[in-house]
């Protein structure tokens, strides 16, 4: 889950870079990534969101 939100909020990130969350993620095909940008909403209310948000803003701080 965690990993999930994660991606979700990465790829909603205005500077987002498809191409870097793929290759982050180990996502061979570009249609598995984009998965996750289409069930963003779902995540709303989400356990994992917060978990996943702070998640995502340290790996942008360390520049991972």
């Amino acid at each position: 889950m965690v990993k999930h939100t994660t991606i979700t909020n990465a790829l909603a990130r205005p500077s987002a870079h498809r191409d870097r969350i793929q290759h982050w993620t180990d996502h061979k095909d570009p249609r598995t990534t984009d998965r996750y940008n289409r069930r963003r909403g779902a995540l709303d209310g989400s356990p994992g969101h917060e978990a996943g948000a702070d998640l995502t803003e340290t790996l942008a701080d360390t520049g991972q």
